[in-house]
């Protein structure tokens, strides 16, 4: 959508060969803060390390870090940023934003070191929380506007729950059954052992006493 275009009650139009659409009628307005995600589910928030490698259950990102977060709709930059001409590229790589967004992990607020516009998208450079860990949501808000939460892996437990039907969440009873979500944990499955503690180099205590595994 054109920097150029005025906010308020605007028409969309498409034309193509002979054919017009009836206009259609919507809201434009300075900000509409997205995340980008990938993967089957759509719900993994397209965030990297300061190495370039995308975040997943398998290579979470660490509390503490500083990651790379790619969205939309966070409004104009200064300097301003032209619409690009036909036959020319998507524009200037290094304008930042007229007003720094907030992001939230997990509900805390975290450190957003910087934000560029690089054509099309924006780069979002912001700390993970040194308090969160497991996979946490994240949101970035802007004029008061704020994205709709997505994931974002990271390093360490998500949630304990009951194995009978995966509830009561973070309440457990000694001798029961239970079942621990965690990022970064390998990724080979170990399906046999028990009542063996460790499998592939994990184990998991409670109050410092190891717990038999059985997968």
């Amino acid at each position: 959508i054109p920097f150029e275009t005025a906010s308020g009650p605007s028409t969309l139009v498409v034309n193509s060969g002979t054919l017009t659409s009836a206009s259609f009628a919507f809201t434009l307005s300075a900000v509409s803060p997205a995340i980008f995600t990938y993967g089957s589910t759509g719900q993994l928030a397209a965030a990297e390390s300061t190495s370039f490698s995308i975040f997943s259950y398998a290579t979470p990102a660490n509390p503490g870090d500083p990651v790379v977060v790619y969205a939309t709709g966070l409004g104009v930059t200064t300097p301003p940023t032209a619409t690009p001409t036909t036959g020319t590229t998507a524009g200037p790589s290094t304008n930042p934003l007229a007003v720094k967004p907030t992001v939230t992990i997990g509900g805390i607020a975290s450190t957003v070191y910087g934000a560029l516009y690089t054509g099309g998208l924006y780069q979002v450079s912001v700390g993970i929380p040194p308090t969160a860990q497991g996979t946490e949501p994240i949101l970035i808000s802007s004029g008061g506007t704020a994205s709709t939460p997505v994931q974002l892996p990271i390093a360490g437990i998500t949630r304990l729950v009951s194995n009978g039907g995966f509830g009561s969440a973070a309440l457990a009873a000694p001798g029961e059954i239970a079942t621990v979500f965690a990022n970064g944990l390998g990724t080979q499955d170990q399906i046999t052992g028990f009542p063996a503690t460790a499998f592939l180099g994990s184990e998991v205590t409670f109050n410092a006493t190891p717990a038999p595994l059985f997968h």
